[in-house]
C-alpha cells in the first residue's frame, strides 16, 4: 500500500510505502503512522491535527491464470494509483420490466460476449444496490463498469462483432433505456 498523510492546513505531504501481508499488519501500520503524524503536525504548532490517509493497492493475484495482472497498472503514474492512457465506458440498464429474468439475461450475455474482448483492464457488471441515502440513483436495474487500456481499445470493442452481438442478443430483447457515461 502507498499511504499519504497530509496536513490540509499547510498543505504538507508526508509520503510513503508499506508492503502489507494482512489485515492486523495494515491495522497496526495505520495506528503507528497516524500517530505518528499527529504528533509531526503537533510539533509544528498546528492543532487539530488533521491526517487524511490515501491507500493505493498492489496488483492482485489474477486467480484464474495464477498470474499478476498488470494490465490496470500499465500506465499508471507513481503515486497517483491513476492511469495516464485509460479509458472508462460506464453503462446503465433499465430493463424491461415485463420480463423478470431480462437482468439475470443481460450480465450473463455480459460475461459471455464483452468480458473476453481485447483492450479491457477492467470489467464488472452487477445489479442495483439499493441504498437508504437519498442522493444514490434507484430507478436503473444494472450496471456494467469497464476501464480500456486506451480511447483507441474502447473505440475497437464499439465495432468488435462479440459487442455487436450483445446488444443484438442481450439488450434490445430486455432493456427499455441505457445510459452511457465515458470518460478519460
Amino acid at each position: 500500500y502507498g499511504f499519504m498523510f497530509t496536513n490540509p492546513l499547510q498543505g504538507q505531504e508526508l509520503p510513503f510505502r508499506a508492503k502489507i501481508g494482512s489485515n492486523r499488519q495494515l491495522n497496526s501500520l495505520l495506528l503507528g503512522a497516524a500517530s505518528d503524524s499527529r504528533r509531526c503536525l503537533s510539533s509544528q504548532l498546528i492543532r487539530p491535527a488533521v491526517v487524511r490517509i490515501d491507500l493505493q493497492p498492489v496488483p492482485r493475484l489474477n486467480t484464474a491464470s495464477k498470474q499478476l495482472n498488470h494490465a490496470s497498472m500499465k500506465n499508471q503514474t507513481p503515486d497517483s494509483g491513476k492511469s495516464a492512457a485509460s479509458f472508462s465506458h460506464v453503462v446503465i440498464f433499465w430493463t424491461d420490466p415485463a420480463k423478470p429474468e431480462a437482468a439475470d439475461a443481460v450480465i450473463a450475455g455480459a460475461e459471455k460476449f464483452l468480458k473476453p474482448i481485447p483492450g479491457l483492464a477492467h470489467f464488472h457488471v452487477g445489479k442495483m444496490v439499493g441504498s437508504a441515502r437519498p442522493v444514490v440513483d434507484q430507478t436503473y436495474q444494472l450496471a456494467l463498469n469497464t476501464v480500456f487500456t486506451s480511447k483507441q481499445a474502447q473505440d475497437d470493442y464499439q465495432v468488435h462483432p462479440q459487442h455487436l452481438e450483445f446488444i443484438a442478443h442481450c439488450v434490445k430483447p430486455f432493456v427499455k433505456k441505457v445510459l452511457v457515461y465515458d470518460f478519460a
